[in-house]
Order: structure tokens, then sequence, then C-alpha cells
């Protein structure tokens, strides 16, 4: 958030460094443990610079994700042109994250939780547009309100549930 007036897309990976730091220490460091750490550090670096590069360009080469990590890209990618105004960009990313979630059969909350997180937020980011929120902002906020809805109910607890509810 503290970065959102700025223009272009950067960002910092502190909260990455973070995260290594408390799994390298909440258990002695085998091999495997120090592979599975890098491994997934490897992949949030990628799916956080396919989120950049959807944001900024809309386009990236996810193909090769796995499903979860397609969802993620584009779900954070939308939440990333929404907080740049671009609206149209971010409802065609939360389309193909959805789209990409709809070719899993057994979608887990974790999977679902990207989508879900990335609606409430947009929905949120239009909602607090007020009195400068154009009837298209406005049919896309409700839009966006619904499927934040529906995506908490698979991947959320009551209480993103409720929240959701008080969105709509």
């Amino acid at each position: 958030r503290p970065m959102l007036d700025r223009k272009g897309f950067e960002f910092s990976f502190s909260g990455l460094k973070t995260a290594v730091m408390l799994a390298a220490r909440a258990a002695p460091l085998t091999d495997a443990r120090r592979a599975d750490i890098a491994a997934s550090v490897q992949a949030a670096i990628r799916v956080a610079a396919a989120s950049l590069s959807l944001a900024e360009h809309g386009s990236a080469a996810i193909a090769v994700f796995k499903v979860e990590d397609q969802v993620r890209a584009l779900a954070q990618a939308a939440a990333i042109a929404a907080g740049q105004r671009q609206l149209a960009r971010a409802l065609t990313m939360l389309e193909r994250a959805s789209n990409a979630l709809g070719h899993v059969q057994t979608a887990d909350a974790a999977m679902v939780r990207p989508l879900a997180v990335a609606c409430n937020n947009i929905a949120w980011e239009l909602h607090d547009l007020g009195g400068q929120r154009t009837p298209e902002d406005s049919a896309a906020m409700l839009e966006i309100a619904a499927a934040s809805r529906v995506h908490w109910a698979r991947a959320g607890t009551w209480l993103e549930v409720q929240r959701a509810d008080y969105c709509l």
C-alpha cells in the first residue's frame, strides 16, 4: 500500500527475505529442507515477476506454471492493475485467473484464496472511489464483490464470508 502513489511497479523483497529467515530458523536445515526453501523462494519470485509483467504489459509466460501459481500471478496482477486504475486489465486478469481455476476439478482453499483476496481488494478499491466512481466502475464493483463472496465461501472463514456479504 505505501507505494501506490508511485508510477511503475517497483517493490521490495523484504517480506520474502523475512519469510525465508523464519523458515530457516524454524527447524534444523537439512539438505532436503534447504532445497525445499530454495524451491519455494524461486517459485515466489517467479510468480511475483510474472504478476508485475502481467500488470504492466498484459502478458507473461505463465503457461508453464502450475495452475495454483498461474492463479496467484493473475490475481496479484489484477490487484496491481486495479491499484494503477487500469480496471479493464484488472478485470481481464481476474477472468483469466477464474478460468484457470475452473480447469481444476478439486481446487483446494489455498488455490482459491488468492483470487478471493484479489476480488475483495479490488471491490473495496472501487468502493473507496465514492463520488468519482463511474457507472461502469459501480457495475464492476458489484460483479467483483459477488465473485469475492463466491471465492471466500470456498476458501475463507465465516469472517471473510461475512465481510464479503457486507461489501455486497
